[in-house]
């Protein structure tokens, strides 16, 4: 469905039609500097400029500013991009090589290929990286969750509630009874018994 927001004639507009057109059109003058080396751009910029627009007016854009993504090698995406002057912008390049790359193991990589090398999602080594962590922190595999949380996303999936940590904490140290907390929580007698030993019960299907 064509998108109507009455700003096909605006410097934005402009703005996010050659950011998508030098990602992926082949013919483009800049396609072999974006999209042909793996530059891309997130969904929701790439199907709605609506989308692009609100970020950018809430952004900080002005007329004298361009998009510019942080790390040089990422995508644009909204936790990988800000509007610079055309000043910043050149000094931001020449100190892109420097401020993403993150050494590990005796590796120097930038996000995006830490993110292809260790799976961990672009986004989620961004938004580390902006809270300080490096190294291993930064690299570290997200926690996967625990048996009984499988079992809740199992038993949520069925039309049941998942549980949340304060109602884990609170299964834990209550002496009501395993049927009673089944009940409450809307999830098996099982999945009590679980949290409370940390053991699967027999009847419980392997996940």
């Amino acid at each position: 469905m064509h998108e109507r927001h009455g700003a096909s004639k605006t410097r934005l507009y402009k703005i996010w039609c050659a950011m998508r057109e030098r990602c992926y059109r082949v013919t483009n003058d800049g396609y072999h500097r974006y999209g042909g080396r793996g530059i891309t751009v997130c969904d929701e910029w790439r199907e709605s400029f609506s989308a692009f627009q609100r970020w950018a007016l809430a952004s900080g854009y002005r007329s004298d500013k361009s998009i510019d993504r942080i790390d040089n090698n990422g995508p644009y995406h909204p936790d990988n991009c800000r509007w610079a002057t055309d000043k910043m912008q050149a000094r931001n390049k020449g100190e892109a090589k420097s401020h993403l790359i993150v050494e590990h193991d005796g590796k120097r990589l930038n996000l995006s290929e830490w993110s292809r090398a260790t799976g961990i999602g672009y986004t989620t080594l961004v938004q580390r990286y902006k809270k300080g962590l490096r190294g291993g922190a930064l690299l570290k595999q997200p926690r996967k969750p625990d048996n009984y949380r499988l079992l809740a996303m199992r038993e949520q999936n069925n039309g049941n509630a998942a549980l949340t940590d304060g109602q884990v904490v609170f299964i834990r140290t209550s002496e009501e009874s395993g049927a009673v907390l089944a009940k409450r929580f809307k999830v098996s007698e099982s999945t009590i018994s679980m949290i409370r030993t940390g053991k699967r019960r027999q009847d419980v299907p392997t996940i």
